[in-house]
């Protein structure tokens, strides 16, 4: 199972080097695309230099320097797009936070679990907070008739008996979204009405679910995310359900 990672950054200097070394030590290394969404310090010179060690590892790096700040829906789907053009052998994409780390093994878990279920869309990590050892994020589900996301297992201890098993969510974080290909290719890219940058990860799962694809928490594929860093606020999402065209 060849998986890429796509990175959309803007002004991470502070958290890009750890988010990129993580991919480095993974089992494979993958092929990264970053994207950059007119940062105005150092991010892209930083990643730049680690160019050299994703290609020593049998990986790859491409960097695009948008002109403008997009929202993070337009920057992903461009690294989407990109990931199609460079790297067509690519079966499923990582879309990962600058502030986010990947835990050792974390590809490797989420490659199993994309193989062993043929049914599965989606993946989301487990992502916890590097500060205080607690979860973040479990899966999510929609609080009716709201529509407020709820983050499960948030602020909680990791219980493994709790969140060790792999379960069937309504949406994961987009923080740390495994995306099958050929499931995108059916549902459709990120909704850009939703830039620049509330709850398109939510209304993608939503599609996944309508099409037949299941969206499921992977606790094995475990990130460390500084939450503070990005945007992750509680959602109030109600455009799921009003047919917004899907732009892809």
């Amino acid at each position: 199972m060849k998986i890429s990672v796509v990175v959309v950054t803007w002004n991470g200097a502070r958290w890009i080097s750890a988010c990129l070394e993580s991919l480095l030590y993974q089992d494979t290394c993958p092929d990264l695309v970053l994207v950059d969404n007119a940062s105005d310090d150092a991010t892209v010179e930083i990643a730049e230099g680690l160019g050299h060690l994703f290609e020593q590892r049998g990986g790859s790096m491409v960097v695009s320097r948008l002109e403008e700040n997009t929202g993070f829906p337009a920057g992903a789907n461009f690294g989407l797009r990109k990931v199609r053009e460079d790297y067509p052998t690519s079966e499923a994409v990582l879309l990962l936070n600058q502030d986010a780390r990947l835990e050792p093994g974390c590809l490797t878990a989420f490659a199993e679990v994309l193989e062993s279920r043929p049914e599965a869309g989606c993946l989301g990590a487990q992502n916890i907070d590097p500060e205080t050892g607690l979860i973040q994020h479990a899966g999510g589900s929609l609080e009716r008739p709201r529509m407020v996301g709820l983050h499960h297992g948030h602020h909680q201890i990791d219980h493994a008996d709790v969140y060790d098993k792999i379960r069937e969510v309504e949406f994961v974080t987009g923080s740390s979204m495994l995306l099958r290909l050929a499931a995108l290719q059916d549902t459709g890219l990120f909704n850009e009405v939703c830039s620049p940058g509330y709850s398109e990860d939510v209304e993608l799962c939503e599609r996944f679910h309508r099409r037949g694809w299941k969206v499921l928490f992977t606790p094995a594929a475990r990130v460390q995310h500084h939450e503070s860093a990005s945007n992750e606020a509680g959602y109030a999402w109600y455009a799921i359900f009003l047919g917004y065209p899907v732009l892809g």
